[in-house]
């Protein structure tokens, strides 16, 4: 498991692609801000071909999401490999931190599901 911190622009509602990791669970928490987030699932998406970096376990599609979700400030979501995501849809300045969590990892289930019953509390 590890954390990224992202401070930057968001690329719009028509800038951000769908990616998918197929090794890690991705828990992303807006700390300020208010991002937009596309999802889909995976098997209705367009491989982008040459978009495939298994190193980083990312791979990108062509496709565009036709709705987002704002994720405000406090809040995170949940990316499992079997959903593409498409992140940073914002057109402001979003800081969020990125939590990756390897899927073969025994625990990864289980910490999603405390971090849902948390957050319904």
């Amino acid at each position: 498991m590890y954390a990224l911190g992202v401070a930057t622009a968001g690329s719009g509602r028509n800038g951000a692609s769908f990616e998918t990791h197929s090794k890690y669970i991705e828990i992303q928490y807006t700390v300020s801000g208010c991002d937009f987030l596309g999802w889909s699932d995976k098997s209705a998406c367009n491989p982008d071909d040459g978009a495939c970096d298994s190193e980083k376990d990312i791979e990108f599609f062509t496709d565009r999401p036709r709705w987002r979700l704002p994720i405000a400030e406090s809040r995170f979501t949940i990316f499992f490999p079997q959903g593409a995501h498409a992140p940073l849809g914002a057109d402001e300045f979003v800081h969020k931190v990125v939590v990756t969590v390897a899927v073969n990892w025994g625990g990864a289930l289980k910490f999603a599901e405390y971090l849902i019953r948390c957050w319904m509390k």
